[in-house]
Parts: C-alpha cells; sequence; structure tokens
C-alpha cells in the first residue's frame, strides 16, 4: 500500500495542478481587472495572479475526482510495467542458469560429473571403498530416445544415499557397502535443529542462515569489496547456523569457486543458494562443497520437485524447498520437502513483508523445518517471527551491508557483545 501512495499522491497532486492551471489562466482576464486599480505594478500582478489562483481553485477541487482517476490508471499503468520487468527478470534468471548448465554438460557430461564426485568420495573415505561400490555410474541409462544423448537416471540410482558414512557388511563375503543410520543424519538440517537453535521446536533459539552475496536484481551491487572467505569466517565466528552462497553469475555477481573456497575454510553447513533448474546443479554443489540447495517452487512444476528432493536427499543434500503462497506451501509438502522456506519478497513488486511468513508458518507441520527469508532487517522482526513459530532465518542485505557482521548478528538476536 505505501508503494501505491509514494506513487499515486504525487501524481494525483500533478493531475489536480494540470487541470487547474487551465481553468486559472482562463480566470486571469478578471483577476486582471480586479486588480486594476492599483495600477502597472508587480505588486497588482502579484495580486491578479492570486485572484486568479483563489478563482481556479474551488473549481480544481472539483475536478479532484478526475485527478484521483488519472493517478489511479498511471499507477495501474506503473505498477503493470514493473511488475512484468520483474518477473521478466526471473525468468531470465532462470534461463541463465538453463544455458549456464548446458554449457557445463558440453564441457563435463552428468557421466563424468559423477564419476569425479565418486572418485573425490573415495579418496575422503576412511573404509577403503573403490568407485565400484557407487552404483550411480551403473545406474545411468539411455535415454532411448534416437538421436538423443542425454542420459537419465534409473530408479536404482535414488536408492542409495550418497553422505558418509558408509560401512561395509558384517558378512565377509558381501563386498557391498550400506548406509549407516547415520548417513540421514543431514548436516544443514542438524544445524538449524542443533541445541541453540529452534529448528523443530526442540531447541531454545532461532537458527540464522548468513548470505554470501555481491549484489541482486533489486538492489544491483550490494558490496563493492567482497573479501568473501573473510565474509564466512565472520559469519561462522557469529554464531551462524549455516551460510548460503549465492553463484549465479549475472544477477548476483556469483561464482561456483566463491561455494568452493568457502567449503575449506569454515565448517559449518553452506547452501547454495542458486535457481537449481536441472538434476546436473544438484550433484555439481555436492562436488562443491555444498550441503543443500535452492528448489524453487514457482519455476518447477511438482513432479519435478519431487524428483530433485529425493536427488539431493540421496546425495546427502538438505532441499531448502522456496514457496510464496498457500498453494506452493502444498506443493512442497506434497513432494516431500523438510525444510521449507517462505520468501517474504513479493516477485511481481520486490517489496518484502514478513507477515507472508506468520501467515503461512499455520499450515507447516511442526516437524519441518520452516525458514523466513527476506526482509528481516532489525530485532523486533527476529522477535516476531521467533514469536510466531519461526525455526530460522535467512538473511543476507542487512549483513553483506554491516561492517561488523558479529555485532550486526548479536543486535539481529537482541543481544550485546558482552552478553553474546
Amino acid at each position: 500500500m505505501h508503494i501505491a501512495v509514494r506513487i499515486a499522491a504525487p501524481i494525483t497532486v500533478w493531475a489536480t495542478a494540470r487541470i487547474a492551471a487551465p481553468i486559472a489562466v482562463r480566470k486571469l482576464p478578471l483577476a486582471v481587472r480586479i486588480a486594476a486599480p492599483m495600477g502597472r505594478s508587480t505588486q497588482a500582478v502579484r495580486i491578479a495572479v492570486r485572484i486568479a489562483a483563489r478563482i481556479a481553485a474551488p473549481m480544481a477541487v472539483r475536478k479532484l475526482p478526475l485527478a484521483v482517476r488519472i493517478a489511479v490508471h498511471t499507477y495501474e499503468h506503473i505498477t503493470d510495467e514493473r511488475q512484468a520487468k520483474n518477473m521478466n527478470i526471473l525468468l531470465e534468471i532462470a534461463e541463465r542458469s538453463k544455458q549456464r548448465v548446458e554449457d557445463k554438460k558440453r564441457a563435463l557430461p552428468l557421466q563424468s560429473l559423477i564419476h569425479n564426485l565418486n572418485q573425490s568420495l573415495c579418496k575422503t573415505s576412511h573404509h577403503g571403498i573403490t568407485a565400484n561400490d557407487f552404483p550411480f555410474e551403473k545406474a545411468l541409462i539411455s535415454s532411448g530416445f534416437p538421436g538423443e544423448t542425454a542420459t537419465r537416471l534409473s530408479p536404482e540410482a535414488h536408492n542409495f544415499p550418497f553422505e558418509t558414512p558408509l560401512v561395509r557388511q558384517d558378512n565377509p563375503g558381501d563386498t557391498t557397502t550400506r548406509p549407516s543410520p547415520e548417513a540421514h543424519s543431514i548436516s544443514f538440517e542438524k544445524a538449524l535443529r542443533s541445541p541453540g537453535s529452534s529448528g523443530g521446536r526442540r531447541g531454545k533459539d532461532i537458527s540464522f542462515i548468513c548470505e554470501i552475496k555481491r549484489a541482486s536484481p533489486s538492489k544491483g551491487i550490494i558490496a563493492e569489496d567482497f573479501p568473501y572467505l573473510d565474509i564466512a569466517r565472520d559469519y561462522e565466528n557469529a554464531g551462524a547456523a549455516a551460510i548460503s552462497v549465492l553463484t549465479e553469475p549475472h544477477y548476483f555477481k556469483g561464482d561456483d569457486r566463491f561455494l568452493r573456497e568457502i567449503a575449506d575454510v569454515v565448517s559449518i553447513p553452506l547452501l547454495r543458494k542458486d535457481f537449481t533448474v536441472d538434476v546436473y546443479m544438484i550433484y555439481e554443489a555436492k562436488m562443491l562443497g555444498a550441503s543443500a540447495v535452492l528448489l524453487i517452487c514457482s519455476i518447477l512444476d511438482r513432479e519435478t520437485l519431487a524428483e530433485y528432493i529425493r536427488v539431493a536427499h540421496n546425495l546427502g543434500l538438505s532441499a531448502l524447498v522456496e514457496v510464496h503462497n498457500e498453494g506452493e506451501v502444498e506443493t512442497a509438502l506434497e513432494a516431500g520437502a523438510r525444510i521449507i522456506g517462505v520468501n517474504n519478497r513479493d516477485l511481481n513488486t520486490f517489496e518484502v513483508d514478513t507477515g507472508v511468513s506468520i501467515r503461512l508458518r499455520k499450515l507447516v507441520p511442526a516437524g519441518i523445518i520452516f525458514v523466513s527469508e527476506s526482509g528481516v532487517r532489525k530485532a523486533a522482526d527476529i522477535q516476531t517471527l521467533r514469536q510466531n513459530g519461526v525455526d530460522a532465518v535467512l538473511i543476507g542485505e542487512t549483513l553483506m551491508r554491516s561492517s561488523d557482521k558479529r555485532a550486526a548478528l548479536a543486535s539481529l538476536r537482541g543481544i550485546s557483545d558482552e552478553q553474546g
């Protein structure tokens, strides 16, 4: 509403003035005749203009409804253009992401990416397993369409959790590996449920996912100086539960290497916050060191969303499923989301309202981790979300614009540096 007032009010004043001006001009001769006894002095001219304005004003007031209609029509036109522009930006980000993935596939096909991922996990494993112990490459099958070189995963590819620890069976003759019970305890979800957080309603306080981004579509460049490794360390030292890293290069000025390098210097989980538009990006996120991926309901159909969630979970990754309204909450739950994030930013206007999180919180079962994203700027916002059962918040711009990340995070929590 405040945007409507900001736009429509000056338009109304302008329209009223445009209507009143011709009336005043037409009444000027009468005003001059009234002021004539005073001669041709400058004072007389001023009086004439003032009289004309006084005569025109009541007429202009009577035309005010017309001015309002002009303002409303202009506002609607501006709003339609702005919404179309914003939606075009979102679609362009998705299209650019798809093109980026296709370029990557040509350089490193999915089979090769999975092979590299297998080899990487084998090198870091302490169980002496080999690449043959991983069924992913074996599960790749031809799509069956003539001339199509893409591959698809067989159902078996989604039945083996990728995350370590992996353990061999006790039977000496059994050379296969199986996931231990801990394999499903995914680090991102554990971090949001850890003691001192409110994840799953078991902890004492709200969890913070702190974001690293250089720019955004709505704000442009946020951080000219961008020491992302130092920022990541600051977040960890300040008590962040997890870190969100933007990798989209055009609008957010991100890079895959940011994620990979940050993973080497912090021990808390990382969310790859990109528009996931291809299953390739989920495997890539694992390879880059992420613990979670972002899945946006508004750009994925229900079937694709459910498939991406299954792939992520079986790779040992969490899926933060982003929603904007009641319908998308229903879709996310039906698709099997374990973490739901409400983006408080309206995708049409780019305006933010944390009330969206409060409204949608009631629709999400207590066992599902609930994250509020965007528009959280002060301790009062956190307190309101905390009181309404929100488990975690994702904060970007507010922290990125702060020179002291630790103090800023303490302030958002509502505590002083001495207390923190």
